[in-house]
């Protein structure tokens, strides 16, 4: 975050200023009347564009002062010299360029030569092109399609939130999942590359408790048990049978 110098609008501008005739308009604000000014911390994604003009201000006493003055024993006391400065110069640059100020473009003046930067400025360029010529703003049921379309997205991103859960690139991130892995090198079902072996196959075809079985199966378990010292049963004689023919 840092901070940014900004004008507000006077009392008798904020009607006006709130009916904008566009969506995307470049028209800097230019306060008719006594204004206030603030101090807010931006983020990074509440920039738009880095413009070609540059003012030398004190930010140090700006910042200062500002919060001197929001203690209640100094509400009252009139801006410092460098918030007076820095108010007159943001002033006289919207009077200079009231149709906005000129931008410098990513690609070609920061020399931000990546494909991803590029791709991103050209539809930058594709989307403003776009909210040109958008109109539906002056729609009368707008609030009702920007509810209706604001609920469809809330329910797309909890899906995509779903789905990533549900995904092999979500299970990769989880420790429980390279525990389970190991587990599974450990008895011989994959390897230490990860591919699936003969007992992992086996195990797959399994429906329930497919760990378990698997092993007793290749371990020969579930074979006849031969304990050690003990004989086992001889098994009784079968006396072959005798088949005699007697005169008829």
């Amino acid at each position: 975050m840092f901070p940014a110098f900004r004008f507000l609008p006077g009392k008798e501008e904020l009607g006006a200023e709130s009916q904008k005739p566009h969506l995307y308009s470049t028209t800097l604000f230019i306060p008719e009347g006594p204004c206030s000014h603030t101090v807010q911390k931006l983020k990074l994604q509440d920039v738009s564009c880095i413009t070609t003009k540059t003012q030398k201000v004190i930010s140090e006493r700006i910042i200062d002062n500002y919060n001197k003055r929001q203690q209640p024993r100094f509400r009252l006391d009139p801006p410092g010299q460098a918030i007076s400065t820095a108010t007159q110069e943001l002033l006289r640059l919207a009077e200079a360029s009231p149709g906005g100020v000129p931008t410098l473009d990513p690609v070609n003046d920061l020399q931000l030569k990546g494909v991803d930067v590029v791709e991103a400025s050209l539809r930058v360029i594709a989307l403003q092109d776009v909210l040109k010529e958008f109109n539906c703003i002056h729609c009368r049921s707008l609030s009702r399609c920007f509810l209706r379309v604001q609920e469809r997205m809330t329910l797309q991103d909890e899906l995509d939130k779903l789905l990533f859960l549900v995904s092999d690139q979500s299970l990769s991130l989880l420790l429980e999942y390279h525990q389970r892995v190991k587990v599974l090198q450990a008895l011989g079902y994959v390897d230490k590359s990860g591919a699936v072996q003969l007992k992992g196959r086996v195990a797959s075809q399994i429906s329930s408790h497919k760990l378990l079985l698997t092993k007793l199966l290749f371990k020969s378990t579930l074979s006849p048990a031969v304990l050690p010292g003990v004989t086992p049963p001889p098994l009784a004689p079968q006396t072959p049978a005798v088949f005699s023919s007697a005169p008829v």
